[in-house]
């Protein structure tokens, strides 16, 4: 048992020296950050000392402009469709708030045609309403001349003549100008 024992040490000895070997090789391997800066220039020098890396690190750098003016023409382009999609955005609305509204005109043609007969029928009383009202200016003509002329034969020969002008233009009542020229 003895044997097993000084095994066991041994192999916790062992455990330990590589334990502490693993961590100062990682001290070793991880230097400062100045350290790793100069290592890093140090690397660059080498390579840019290099025909073959002076030209990649210049291919680099015009690749690198190149990108940064493809960039900056890409978010131009891309404000420029921006503000066309807005513009082809509010023609459309429009358009669309246009139709909309003939839409509902046309679906409203029924009220549309109740207006435009109730207008029809307004017409008719106008019409109406005006035929009379220059029948009304004949008889008070007829009524003037009669006046004038100082007897009633005029009256009964004016009334005929009426009658006979109205029975001619298929009962439309003569205008004031057509009787006081059929009169005289």
């Amino acid at each position: 048992m003895d044997v097993l024992g000084t095994l066991r040490e041994t192999i916790v000895n062992v455990q330990n020296e590589i334990s502490s070997g693993v961590e100062r090789l990682r001290l070793n391997v991880a230097p400062s950050s100045a350290a790793e800066k100069k290592c890093v220039a140090d690397a660059v020098d080498e390579i840019v000392k290099t025909t073959a890396g002076s030209d990649m690190l210049l291919k680099f750098q015009l690749s690198l402009d190149q990108m940064s003016i493809v960039a900056d023409e890409g978010a131009r382009l891309a404000n420029l469709c921006s503000t066309r999609m807005g513009r082809a955005q509010q023609m459309c609305k429009e358009r669309a708030d246009a139709i909309m509204t003939i839409d509902s005109f046309l679906r409203n043609t029924s009220e549309m045609e109740k207006k435009i007969r109730d207008l029809s029928k307004q017409v008719d009383k106008l019409s109406r309403f005006c035929n009379q009202a220059e029948q009304a200016m004949t008889y008070l003509d007829a009524l003037c001349h009669i006046v004038r002329d100082g007897g009633r034969n005029g009256l009964v020969t004016r009334a005929k003549s009426f009658s006979s002008n109205n029975h001619q233009h298929g009962s439309k009542p003569c205008s004031r100008s057509q009787h006081v020229n059929s009169s005289h």
